[in-house]
């Protein structure tokens, strides 16, 4: 993608060291983007490219899920606790998991560590990969299908030790500076926000939610000149495949904590799996009349609607990806993968009107099994293709954000300098990256998108500005959030 931008002298130096960086990597048999990521992993942690896309500041991850955010050593450390039980019951999908309530199949986990026949370090090793789907990517002729059923399981793993107080605090706390170190400076995190407990009691959803917004102050507070620009958000989610009633209440749960935290609760979106799933048609009738008496209540009847910010298209399967016309009929304001985007050229144009940002998780889509080379990734492909003529002035969310802001800044140092806008708006985020193996960072999405995208230092930064601008943060905040990042842009 080769966004049209006027570079300053600064940045044609740096375009010129991203291109030969790229062509190192391109000569690389294999190309690191041909092949699994899992099995590439060490080359690209070797690359100098890698070690630039690193460095650069890169806005918004809009798309990343709770539990499996996180490295998976994470809960190999926490593991340690004196109160961790583990699993040894006949429940393939449930053996090996980790909590710290009793129940049946649970025994102290040191027990089992300490005499597991191979010793500690095999017994973590093995619980490393019950952690993520490593042990199956390297199979011959694996499909989508079998994938996603290796790749769900891993959530009931962990997810219970995620819940527990004492964990979930630390998980956060190392959480916000790990994105920080990354370029990161507005996180959105997906999930369906299940009450905390402790060994006394469970905790209510609000106050798991202010659990988090604890660590975070408390983490901004060590630097709050530099900080304090950090954004946190969440959207909350529902599963498509549950029953009605517990997608129902994902959705009043939206609603409620909307109306105690206005700046936190970004959305609503439907998650799992959507080859076997019910459609967006199943349930747009179901969200829509949920709505209407939601807004009956008092509480919520002069808030705005709720916005949808729906997975669609994480699919191969034309008519699976019909999600994506459903999802846009129902005014999402984003779309997470759109991998089947281009099948569909007819909503290319309502993408753009309609302001509709895809969220785009390249890695992700290649291990659960919708794309082998990534350079033929379709996200990739539209995005080389897709920058024409209009001047920024002519888009929406761009103009509303030049006119808020007194400094001036953003119309004289970026929004002058841009000649063209791309007609099909992305953002790289990293979905699930300790179930890949990997750390909680963008970086490899990003390298991902740089080499096998081609993208110029026009398109990162075009990606980059897109991220904060379709985030779906108040006008002011995206303000704030876009001079900062202008700033640490110059700054690399």
């Amino acid at each position: 993608m080769n966004s049209v931008w006027n570079l300053t002298p600064e940045e044609e130096h740096v375009e010129a060291l991203l291109q030969s960086l790229k062509s190192i990597d391109q000569q690389l048999d294999p190309i690191p983007t041909q092949f699994a990521f899992s099995t590439m992993h060490s080359t690209i942690d070797a690359s100098k490219l890698f070690h630039l896309v690193r460095q650069f500041p890169k806005g918004g991850l809009l798309h990343s899920h709770d539990t499996s955010s996180q490295d998976m050593h994470f809960y190999i450390e926490q593991s340690y606790r004196p109160d961790c039980l583990y699993n040894i019951g006949d429940d393939a999908e449930l053996y090996g998991s980790i909590t710290y309530q009793p129940g049946p199949d649970y025994v102290p986990i040191s027990q089992v560590r300490n005499t597991w026949p191979g010793g500690i370090e095999d017994f973590d090793n093995e619980l490393f990969l019950n952690f993520t789907l490593l042990p199956y990517l390297d199979q011959p002729d694996t499909t989508g299908d079998f994938l996603w059923d290796k790749f769900q399981p891993i959530f009931s793993r962990v997810g219970s030790a995620y819940q527990y107080l004492p964990v979930f605090q630390q998980y956060f706390k190392e959480m916000f500076p790990k994105l920080w170190d990354d370029g990161i400076t507005q996180w959105q995190m997906r999930t369906s926000l299940i009450g905390v407990y402790d060994l006394n009691q469970t905790y209510s959803q609000a106050d798991t939610l202010q659990f988090i917004l604890n660590e975070l102050e408390t983490w901004k507070a060590e630097d709050p000149v530099n900080r304090n620009v950090f954004s946190f958000s969440i959207v909350i989610q529902g599963i498509r495949n549950a029953p009605v009633e517990e997608v129902t209440s994902a959705l009043t749960l939206a609603y409620s904590l909307r109306a105690q935290f206005p700046e936190v609760i970004t959305g609503f979106d439907l998650v799992g799996h959507e080859d076997p799933g019910k459609t967006l048609l199943y349930w747009a009738p179901i969200l829509m009349a949920t709505e209407e008496e939601l807004r009956k209540d008092p509480a919520y009847a002069s808030s705005p609607k709720m916005p949808f910010l729906f997975h669609a298209g994480e699919s191969n399967r034309v008519p699976v990806q019909e999600n994506l016309v459903d999802a846009v009929l129902l005014n999402t304001t984003r779309i997470g993968h759109g991998f089947g985007i281009q099948e569909f050229p007819a909503l290319w144009p309502l993408l753009t009107k309609k302001n509709i940002i895809i969220e785009s998780c390249p890695i992700s889509n290649q291990l659960l099994g919708l794309i082998v080379d990534q350079r033929n990734h379709p996200i990739g492909q539209m995005l080389q293709h897709s920058a024409h003529s209009y001047a920024h002035t002519e888009s929406v969310m761009y103009n509303e954000l030049a006119q808020v802001d007194t400094s001036q800044r953003l119309q004289f140092r970026l929004f002058d300098r841009m000649n063209f806008v791309p007609s099909l708006s992305v953002s790289i985020s990293n979905d699930d990256p300790g179930f890949w193996g990997i750390d909680a960072i963008a970086s490899y999405d990003w390298y991902i998108a740089v080499l096998a995208w081609d993208l110029s230092l026009g398109a990162i930064k075009q990606l980059a500005m897109d991220s904060i601008v379709y985030s779906g943060a108040s006008t002011q905040k995206r303000v704030e959030l876009l001079l900062d990042w202008e700033g640490k842009w110059r700054m690399w």
